[in-house]
């Protein structure tokens, strides 16, 4: 789990790192309490003293926590379940629990009443704030931590101002609120485990009636298990071998449920090997191969469906978790050290000769097709991928230290020739006619140089409702279709300057799509890992288009 996979299809226990970090929380504070106790009576310091001591420790470790979360770069896989980085959330509340109730005693109650709702209409205003996500960990959580903690505070002492906090002020709220954790518990198997055990989405009101299942169920377990262990005197309960036997029970009850939901999520999808996969290249063609790709032996899996006459497939056989969606951490794939981006050597890393692809994370999401494209080729592949980032000289940002080091590169000579993959901007960051501008000057710039570079049209990109067809029907995807005109529903400025001015070009837009439709699972292949990203499984069968384009362009290194 990390932020490269923010918009991946929600794993049923993709929560479970924030159980961890809370866990680990819970095993720390014990020992800091009773360390603290300990030294207060050791020190003889008056009480009132020492705790401003503890607040001042606990503010410096907060403050330590968030100088680091916000250095961190979302790149990092480790950035999104680092303890550390997310300390201060729970250092917040560690310090409003050492100031106590009668800090907040100091602000009056209408005060109180305003910083509330303030509180308040943050957190729910921090939901519609586009691109907040951008700035997590760090930044983007302040808001919602900050109003939180004041939300407490506000809350603490009831006073003669009833009104003070909005939870206190609506009975409702309380009462599901002593159930919450409850109702937490519940949730995951009925709402989480239940549509994946039976193989449907929840609509509205199927998910209306969910909700009702877990607040039954919610309530039924506060008043029968938890009011009664909390109140009853018996000493059976209170013996460490029962409360041992509770936890073992609702640990393999966790067990089975998460095995039982990660085998359902993955039920039928396959490893993949190039032997299950791609053709051999020494087989006999089944079909007669296309005028369009002439080089590429027949095969009926992934994108080879989408080109050769092929039987239905529309059970999906391999998807996201078939293959790693970025390239692994190896001594050939690591971040440079003096930039914030990644150089990966893929292909044949014995060949004299090489090439490079320059993108973002499409690029990156593509690092299997790129390894096949220079094994067939003989050469190396160099990928220089850091996210967000299109390949664009003279413009001024954080990409900016990639793309010249890349230009420079290229300019000397390095590489045979180069690869341009960009993610369209859906968020329009960049107006269109300046980012139109910029794709121009840099494809000049390269050819001036005389530098031999084609650009890959980018895929199509889906919406919610197809991110989340082919999990639910896995056996069955044909229903997992959308509109062509949605799917390309974007302007792909990188491609269609390059194709204006003539540039050699790779569109494999017929692959992805038919005249009207694109399937979401090709030749028992998920296409897209998320809204924008193809899976490294499908990348890996467009291996062979690829080397096939290469050639016909004229795209191949000086050996070949």
């Amino acid at each position: 789990v990390d932020y490269n996979h923010r918009e991946d299809i929600t794993s049923p226990i993709q929560h479970f790192w924030s159980l961890a970090v809370e866990e680990q929380f819970y095993l720390v504070w014990p020992v800091v309490i009773a360390a603290t106790l300990l030294l207060s009576r050791v020190s003889r310091l008056p009480t009132k003293l020492f705790l401003r001591i503890v607040l001042l420790a606990v503010c410096a470790i907060t403050i330590a926590s968030f100088i680091y979360a916000t250095s961190l770069d979302s790149a990092n896989p480790a950035t999104y379940y680092d303890p550390f980085a997310r300390a201060w959330e729970l250092g917040v509340g560690t310090a409003i629990a050492v100031m106590g109730p009668s800090s907040a005693s100091r602000i009056s109650a209408r005060s109180r009443h305003i910083i509330s709702i303030a509180a308040w209409t943050v957190i729910v205003g921090v939901s519609f704030l586009p691109g907040l996500g951008e700035f997590v960990p760090g930044f983007g959580v302040v808001p919602s931590v900050v109003a939180t903690g004041l939300i407490i505070i506000c809350a603490a002492p009831m006073t003669s101002f009833r009104f003070t906090s909005v939870t206190k002020a609506i009975s409702g709220l309380v009462w599901v609120g002593d159930r919450s954790y409850s109702a937490y518990l519940w949730h995951w198997p009925v709402l989480i485990l239940a549509p994946l055990v039976i193989g449907m989405e929840l609509t509205f009101f199927p998910k209306i009636i969910a909700l009702l299942i877990v607040f039954v169920l919610s309530a039924l377990s506060f008043r029968f298990i938890e009011q009664p262990i909390r109140s009853t005197t018996s000493t059976l309960v209170r013996r460490p071998i029962f409360l041992a036997t509770i936890a073992a029970s609702l640990t393999a009850v966790l067990i089975v449920g998460t095995v039982t939901a990660t085998g359902i999520a993955t039920k039928g999808l396959d490893p993949v090997s190039a032997a299950n996969l791609l053709p051999p290249t020494s087989a006999s063609s089944p079909n007669a191969a296309k005028p369009t790709y002439p080089l590429v032996r027949p095969f009926c899996k992934g994108a080879g469906a989408a080109v050769f006459e092929c039987p239905p497939s529309t059970e999906v056989l391999f998807g996201a978790q078939s293959l790693p969606s970025y390239p692994p951490a190896t001594p050939t794939c690591v971040p440079l050290e003096s930039a914030n981006y990644f150089d990966c050597v893929l292909g044949d890393l014995n060949a004299r000769n090489s090439i490079v692809v320059v993108g973002d994370s499409h690029a990156k999401a593509q690092w299997v097709a790129w390894d096949d494209v220079g094994k067939r080729l003989g050469v190396a592949v160099h990928g220089f991928f850091l996210n967000a980032c299109p390949f664009v000289v003279g413009r001024g940002n954080r990409c900016s230290e990639r793309n010249e080091a890349v230009r420079n590169r290229l300019i000397a000579g390095e590489f045979d020739f180069a690869v341009l993959v960009q993610a369209v901007d859906h968020t329009r960051r960049i107006p269109d006619a300046q980012e139109r501008t910029d794709f121009e000057a840099t494809y000049q710039d390269l050819a001036l140089h005389g530098i031999r570079f084609v650009v890959l049209k980018d895929n199509p990109g889906i919406g919610e409702k197809e991110r989340n067809c082919v999990i639910y029907n896995r056996l069955d995807a044909s229903s997992c279709t959308m509109p062509r005109v949605k799917g390309f529903g974007f302007d792909d400025h990188a491609f269609d300057v390059a194709r204006e001015l003539n540039l050699d070009t790779i569109d494999f837009s017929e692959i992805y799509c038919d005249r009207s439709r694109c399937p979401l699972v090709i030749g028992g292949v998920s296409v897209y890992r998320d809204y924008r990203h193809i899976t490294a499984v499908f990348g890996k069968t467009l291996g062979p288009f690829l080397y096939d384009q290469f050639v016909t362009l004229g795209l191949t290194t000086q050996n070949n």
